[in-house]
């Protein structure tokens, strides 16, 4: 039996060489210092050394034109939007819930509501394949001086259309979600607790999502970060860009849209309160 021991050994120190063999001891100490199971114990020893984070490289990105990798994330909007499109004008208009004498209150302002919800998701999804595809046209149009990555590309030529393309995305995309709970509490009846439960797991778990997103940034420690770490600093994020954007220079055009857009807003609020303190038939 010795004799077996001895050769086992020999065979695995020819094969794995000598260097494994001794640099990991075979000790009571080490498999009882792990607690679990014995297999867990045994394959801890030979899992590779945990690299600190203090030495991780920060930045190895190399000196060079990334307008190929900017134009495939705006493409990666512009896509989705434009399926978000061809689903809300069907289900908000073409089959949407017409006014009726007959209805009640609650009823008026869930239908009022859906074409409201409807309207607003189409616009923001619009204005995200706009934005997308105007900067995709940029990107093959122009030369972008070499970056040290995609980030930095966008971060210094197209902040505000990267910015307002996932900002008008997201809120479409949280629209239309939000369209399918109206629709239902319209033609679903009792059902419609089911579809509204379901849909706001959905959304929760959306938000989630961006705001883990919005706080990964470019994954570097103290890299790049379009907001603070969730949704609604990204959005206001968007504000702050897009008035800046409209007060550099005689930008009437975008002056006359956020005036019909804070017009619309008032319009809205008065016509929510309107249905909400009289019981008048539309």
């Amino acid at each position: 039996l010795p004799l077996r021991t001895v050769a086992v050994t020999s065979c695995f120190c020819s094969h794995v060489g000598p260097s494994a063999a001794t640099s990991r001891p075979r000790s009571e100490s080490s498999l009882t210092a792990t607690p679990g199971p014995l297999w867990r114990r045994r394959a801890q020893r030979w899992r590779p050394p945990a690299v600190p984070s203090s030495k991780m490289p920060s930045r190895n990105f190399a000196l060079m034109d990334y307008s190929q990798q900017a134009t495939r994330l705006f493409d990666n909007m512009r896509g989705p939007a434009s399926l978000i499109v061809g689903a809300l004008v069907p289900l908000g208009y073409f089959a949407g819930p017409k006014l009726q004498k007959e209805d009640t209150p609650s009823i008026t302002r869930a239908k009022r509501a859906h074409f409201l919800l409807a309207t607003a998701s189409i616009c923001c999804e619009l204005l995200a394949i706009i934005w997308s595809t105007v900067s995709v046209n940029k990107l093959t149009e122009t030369v972008s001086e070499p970056t040290h990555g995609v980030m930095q590309l966008l971060h210094r030529d197209y902040e505000l259309a990267w910015v307002a393309c996932n900002v008008n995305f997201l809120m479409g995309l949280l629209g239309f979600a939000c369209t399918m709970i109206t629709f239902s509490h319209i033609n679903f009846g009792a059902a419609r607790w089911v579809v509204t439960c379901m849909v706001s797991s959905a959304l929760i778990q959306m938000l989630s999502v961006v705001n883990f997103g919005v706080a990964q940034g470019d994954g570097l420690e103290g890299g790049l970060r379009f907001g603070n770490g969730n949704i609604l600093s990204l959005f206001l994020h968007y504000l702050r860009l897009l008035l800046g954007h409209a007060a550099m220079g005689p930008r009437l055009l975008s002056v006359c849209s956020l005036a019909l857009a804070l017009i619309s807003v008032v319009l809205i609020l008065r016509l929510l309160c309107r249905s909400t303190c009289s019981k008048e038939k539309p």
